[in-house]
């Protein structure tokens, strides 16, 4: 049985090039896209699937569908929501809220819908793609003073690094 994957946030860059590099590899790959837009490009491979679902929503059916009760051996939360303004004064909470709806509550959503599946692989892993950004030593000491990077970014980043170390501690 090949091996799966599950990857978010597949329909560019970093994202497409993992499932790229995965089902080339000869492992199953579950590409997850946030809408119809993207995933006809691959309908053509013969180890990737296609769902479309945004890590946002609480309905998880169409992805728990798709992987049935296949073991996951890999779940890749690569998903990211960005935001735009830079500075104190421009924030709003609701661009906070959204930043931390997807980079944080996303890659939670996905592993409690698919932690009876991850727990069926021998040796699963999850991977939480982050970004030096979310270190908050490093944001103490200025290391990115000098880079315009927005405050939800940032927050959300370095929630999610607590989310990952939650559950590494948890399971």
């Amino acid at each position: 049985m090949k091996r799966l994957a599950a990857v978010t946030g597949a329909s560019r860059g970093l994202g497409k090039a993992l499932v790229e590099e995965f089902s080339e590899a000869g492992w199953a790959v579950i590409a997850v896209f946030r809408s119809r837009l993207s995933p006809k490009s691959w309908r053509s491979s013969d180890f990737v699937e296609v769902v479309v679902h945004d890590v946002r929503s609480e309905d998880i059916t169409e992805l728990s569908s798709v992987v049935g009760k296949r073991p996951v051996d890999l779940l890749i939360n690569n998903a990211v929501q960005g935001a735009k303004h830079h500075d104190l004064g421009s924030i709003s909470s609701s661009e906070l809220m959204n930043a931390v709806d997807v980079n944080v509550g996303g890659p939670l959503r996905l592993v409690q819908a698919l932690l009876p599946n991850l727990l069926a692989a021998s040796n699963p892993l999850i991977i939480n793609v982050n970004s030096r950004l979310g270190s908050v030593s490093a944001q103490a000491r200025g290391d990115f003073s000098d880079l315009s990077t927005s405050y939800a970014y940032k927050i959300s980043k370095a929630a999610q690094n607590m989310l990952t170390i939650s559950m590494a501690q948890d399971l």
